[in-house]
């Protein structure tokens, strides 16, 4: 386990996520502002792939739509992933769709609110352009469900609108696209609940060590 308590620590893997994104991922000025809004709540903890237990629960955050378009506050982080929990959706560990400079530390606000670790294997060791690529191979898993929350809209609670869809993958994935063009651009999104096991055999193991390590 790594504790990343320090911001300098933050801006090695914000830079280290820049490359591996390759351009993708959001941008770097928006990385810095969660790290350093997720370190003025708590240090995070990231767990790396071989302590965890292969049964433990894996939920994906991720930001989906044009950050350029919309802006997101720290509480719809937070009430995106609050909303699965809502439904009953135990989360052990929280990671990232995808590699980048933002999305790399994509979770960090929400590990720090409501206590839940980072498990270092993001959906993707790159950034990608679609929500099927940062599955980790759900979408062929047959009758698999997927449930995706999101949260968007205004910076207050009036002003903002959320969101719980489940069904087909490829369906609830354009649901949640479209909700974002509706409220302004951009969402927070928790989604698709899997095990440690699927996220180790199917997404990026290691991946954020590598960022920090670039960075």
């Amino acid at each position: 386990m790594k504790v990343v308590s320090n911001f300098n620590e933050a801006k090695a893997y914000v830079y280290g996520g820049a490359i591996l994104g390759g351009g993708g991922g959001g941008s770097i000025s928006s990385g810095l502002e969660i790290a350093r809004i997720a370190l003025n709540i708590a240090p995070i903890e990231i767990i790396e792939p071989k302590e965890a237990d292969l049964n433990s629960i894996v939920t994906t955050v991720s930001a989906v739509g044009v950050q350029s378009k919309g802006r997101l506050m720290p509480w719809h982080y937070i009430r995106a992933v609050e909303l699965l929990q809502s439904i009953g959706v135990d989360i052990d560990y929280l990671i990232s769709s995808e590699c980048g400079p933002m999305a790399v530390v994509n979770g960090w606000i929400q590990s720090a609110a409501l206590g839940i670790p980072i498990l270092d294997c993001p959906c993707d060791g790159r950034a990608h352009p679609t929500g099927v690529m940062g599955s980790m191979g759900l979408h062929k898993i047959k009758d698999y469900i997927s449930i995706q929350t999101a949260v968007g809209g205004g910076p207050s609670r009036r002003d903002s609108s959320e969101i719980i869809v489940s069904g087909k993958l490829e369906v609830t994935s354009r649901i949640i696209r479209l909700f974002s063009v509706e409220v302004g651009g951009v969402v927070a999104v928790a989604r698709n609940p899997v095990t440690v096991k699927h996220t180790i055999e199917n997404g990026a193991p290691n991946a954020l060590s590598l960022a920090f390590n670039i960075g």
